[in-house]
C-alpha cells in the first residue's frame, strides 16, 4: 500500500523542517512527531518514507562487528600496554604535557 501525496509531503516538510523535533532523525522520533500532529500514518510508512531519503540513508550507521585476536597472559607481569597521554591542563600536573600510561 502506498501512501499518499499529502501524507508523504507532510513527512517531507516534517523530516526536512530544522525546528522540528524529528528533524533529519530517525524513524521512531518521525513516527511519534507525525503521531503527534495527527497525521494518519504506520510505522512500516514512515520506515518506507526514510529509506526513500538519501539524506537518510547515506548517513546510516552499520553495525561493524569483526573478530579480535584472542589476548592470553601466561602469568604475572607477562604483558603489558602502554600509550602517551597528553595533557590538556598542565599547570595542575607539575607542568607536564605528556604522560605514559601503562597497564597491566
Amino acid at each position: 500500500m502506498t501512501m499518499s501525496y499529502a501524507v508523504r509531503s507532510q513527512l517531507e516538510n516534517l523530516y526536512l523542517d530544522p525546528k522540528s523535533p524529528s528533524s533529519f532523525r530517525g524513524i521512531k522520533s518521525l513516527y511519534d512527531e507525525a503521531k503527534r500532529r495527527n497525521i494518519n500514518v504506520t510505522l512500516k510508512e514512515v520506515a518506507d518514507f526514510l529509506k526513500s531519503k538519501k539524506s537518510y540513508t547515506l548517513h546510516l550507521l552499520k553495525p561493524g562487528r569483526f573478530l579480535r585476536p584472542r589476548m592470553v597472559a601466561y602469568g604475572y607481569r607477562y604483558m603489558f600496554q602502554g600509550d602517551i597521554f597528553y595533557s590538556l591542563y598542565p599547570n595542575s600536573n607539575r607542568k607536564q604535557k605528556y604522560m605514559l600510561v601503562i597497564v597491566e
